[in-house]
């Protein structure tokens, strides 16, 4: 943890030395750097930052901060976690999933535009996020906070960098490290705060965001022009899904030569939605944040969700009618290894993970809830297979057979989920135990199979 100081002066003799050590305090003042945890860096005051107002009566946004075109200092290994502060971290509030982050635009942000986690920040903490998103859609890489407290804005960095790496993917450069010069007047409350972007290690060298970005816009409008065939959003949303399991791939070797300390550059990319869309190769992250960048390119509010299933994983929730959804397109990827190692290709989507609920989710995700509150999805109206009439509450054999018929005519994967383990376990003794599976007919020459005992889904591999 950082160990941020806060020095004063004392002295004692005759009465002259001490009204000059008087005046000390009153000039003096500590520079503290903490681009590196535990780095304690004392410093001359500038007396040119006098020129900085301690009258804010009709203080604006703009007068807070000013962008900063300061390259970040270069680090050995990059840095995606935000470096701790004396300060304490301000805690979000608890929060169900907002019907609309920001109806009217009355607080500076676009109008219209879902920011699931900058709404759920404080006041203090919302400024800083606008800093953040101001500096770089001006294509900066840094800014200055003027006459604030650093009390209360130094904590209320990490929760806004957080949330504007998760509301807006679009800047798949920036981590959630950066990297701060704050100047403290001691007694005042007329501090100041310099932020750095501390961006993935090598893209520093290697890219030019405003290059990068524009191609990863141009695949973006290009599937959201795709999926506006389909006028209904669920329609859209499973196309979206689909549309990313076709034309990316998982890519372990990549993910493997990443987690090495010195490492190709080009492995860096798999995080992001650009090596989901552009590069065709990607993990959770990337697939997470393309899911949310063509939703809500098609107005359909979609945020990215972050937890652990089975190790540091990310997906989405998504709004159909009002309600929130999860959806998972990485786990409904098919090209993936299996519990043994071995590796599984199959060029059709599963969806065990396309828009399903809370509970449903937590058996086998568990989201993150410690600075932020995930969504509460508890609605089943729009869960795939309800939808797709792929859902039986109560097992029969000619249901069932008219389900796997049906999904035969387009897919290499048949899905069918029962309501209850009950009837669940009726279907597993009947088709798998029995093997009335050969009664129908495209299974009848073979079949592999799948039984999911969490979700209560049987699957069958054509």
């Amino acid at each position: 943890m950082s160990n941020n100081k806060r020095s004063g002066c004392g002295c004692s003799g005759c009465f002259g030395s001490f009204m000059f050590m008087i005046l000390i305090i009153i000039l003096c003042v500590v520079i503290v750097n903490i681009s590196e945890p535990g780095e304690v860096i004392d410093s001359e005051y500038d007396p040119d930052d006098d020129i900085i107002s301690l009258d804010s009566d009709d203080e604006t946004d703009d007068d807070i901060w000013d962008t900063d075109d300061t390259n970040p200092p270069d680090t050995d290994t990059p840095d995606t976690e935000a470096p701790d502060t004396d300060a304490p971290d301000t805690e979000a509030p608890d929060t169900d999933a907002p019907d609309n982050n920001n109806p009217s635009g009355d607080d500076g942000m676009p109008e219209g535009e879902f920011l699931y986690y900058y709404e759920q920040l404080n006041d203090t903490e919302k400024t800083v996020y606008k800093a953040m998103l101001k500096a770089l859609e001006n294509n900066k890489n840094g800014f200055t906070l003027k006459k604030i407290n650093y009390a209360d804005y130094g904590p209320a960095i990490k929760n806004a960098i957080v949330a504007l790496t998760y509301d807006k993917p679009i800047y798949f450069w920036v981590t959630n490290g950066y990297d701060t010069t704050y100047y403290d007047r001691v007694g005042t409350t007329n501090d100041q705060i310099d932020f750095t972007f501390r961006n993935y290690e090598y893209w520093d060298y290697t890219m030019s965001p405003e290059k990068y970005m524009a191609e990863l816009q141009r695949e973006v409008d290009k599937a959201v022009a795709l999926a506006k065939k389909y006028k209904d959003p669920f329609e859209q949303a499973v196309f979206v899904h689909d549309y990313l399991v076709h034309h990316a791939e998982y890519d372990y070797d990549a993910l493997e030569e990443s987690e090495k300390t010195i490492h190709a550059a080009s492995s860096e990319y798999i995080y992001s939605a650009y090596g989901c869309l552009v590069n065709k190769k990607t993990v959770c992250s990337g697939y997470a944040e393309a899911f949310q960048l063509i939703m809500n390119g098609l107005g359909v509010n979609t945020t990215v969700v972050v937890g652990d299933a089975g190790g540091p994983h990310e997906w989405n929730a998504i709004e159909l009618g009002g309600k929130m959804y999860y959806v998972d397109v990485t786990w409904d990827d098919s090209d993936r290894k299996n519990d043994s190692g071995v590796f599984i290709y199959t060029d059709d989507s599963e969806y065990e993970y396309m828009c399903i609920t809370t509970d449903e989710l937590e058996k086998t995700h568990a989201p993150d809830r410690e600075d932020f509150t995930p969504p509460l999805c508890d609605s089943t109206e729009y869960n795939y297979f309800i939808r797709m009439g792929y859902y039986l509450e109560a097992y029969s054999f000619e249901e069932f057979e008219d389900i796997v018929e049906r999904q035969a005519q387009t897919k290499k994967i048949i899905s069918i989920r029962f309501a209850t383990k009950a009837e669940f376990d009726k279907a597993v003794k009947t088709i798998i135990e029995e093997n009335r599976g050969f009664e129908i007919s495209v299974l009848s020459d073979g079949y592999s199979y799948n039984i999911d005992e969490k979700h209560y889904t049987i699957k069958f591999l054509l």
